[in-house]
């Protein structure tokens, strides 16, 4: 069935359609290529150095299934949204550790061993990608239903404190 948006005025028919549309699996994912630029957009004495190689250390969790999925539903696509971003950081220059549906103790126990390594390596930057349901007040959702404090857990493992 097909539904325009604007072909009614009936808010419970609108609401329906919206809940009934589905994506086609014929659509092809994000391909990204990364390209060097040919100019400066700003004085580069005021940019930040990204000049070694490796540039930096990329950690990505990918959290796409949870252990109650009444609760914390699948994320379907997931996997493309953190496929894309080991690309687009590998094309960069980053060395990238990839990893799915961590429970609290094991993306407690990633982020320190992260730190600490990442730390200890060449390289200007390093980042962090958490990929996930989120709540109120900054929560992170783990594969296993438990919350992560965005600035108690993660930031502040990342700060020299």
């Amino acid at each position: 069935a097909t539904f325009t948006l604007g072909a009614s005025d009936d808010a419970d028919e609108i609401d329906d359609a919206m809940n009934t549309l589905v994506l086609d699996d014929s659509q092809i994912p994000l391909h990204i290529d990364v390209e060097k630029g040919s100019m400066f957009f700003g004085d580069p004495a005021r940019m930040y150095s990204m000049s070694s190689s490796p540039r930096g250390q990329v950690l990505i969790i990918n959290n796409q299934a949870f252990d109650n999925p009444d609760i914390y539903g699948f994320r379907k696509g997931a996997h493309v949204d953190a496929e894309n971003l080991e690309s687009l950081f590998r094309q960069l220059g980053f060395n990238v550790m990839s990893y799915r549906n961590l429970k609290k103790n094991e993306t407690l126990l990633k982020m320190i061993e992260f730190s600490e390594d990442a730390g200890n390596k060449s390289g200007d930057m390093m980042v962090v990608c958490i990929l996930s349901h989120g709540l109120e007040h900054g929560k992170i959702v783990t594969a296993d239903g438990y919350k992560i404090d965005t600035e108690l857990d993660v930031l502040r493992r990342f700060n020299n404190d």
